[in-house]
């Protein structure tokens, strides 16, 4: 069992689905409070209403003055696509990369194949 560094409960909420459209969906958090964890892809433990799943975590994102961090996850293994107002407990246990604004699509396909590979093997 890994110690989190980090726990944030929320409810999952719909983003701007860009995820989907290059294979990769994520489930995005609304939260309350403070988000304690520096920018970046996480290890992650999330805990759902139908069980606890593996995940790639994304801190930061859409920097907006007044607006929290954005919490993003992909679910590893996850076969439900609709889960729009579930409450979600993740935990983040370890950064595996440091947040990277990328613009073309086949670069952040290949990043984020990369960041889930880490993850994957931060589970192993």
């Amino acid at each position: 069992m890994h110690d989190a560094l980090v726990v944030v409960d929320g409810r999952i909420v719909r983003g701007l689905q860009q995820g989907r459209t290059i294979g990769f969906p994520t489930i995005n958090i609304a939260y309350e409070g403070e988000l304690r964890a520096p920018a970046g892809v996480h290890a992650a433990r999330v805990t759902l209403a139908d069980g606890v799943l593996n995940g790639a975590a994304v801190v930061g994102g859409d920097f907006v003055e007044s607006v929290a961090p954005k919490l993003e996850v992909y679910l590893l293994g996850d076969t439900k696509r609709e889960r729009y107002g579930e409450l979600a407990r993740v935990e983040l246990l370890q950064q595996v990369s440091e947040l990277q604004k990328i613009v073309d699509v086949d670069v952040l396909r290949q990043k984020i194949i990369a960041d889930v590979a880490a993850v994957e093997k931060y589970f192993s």
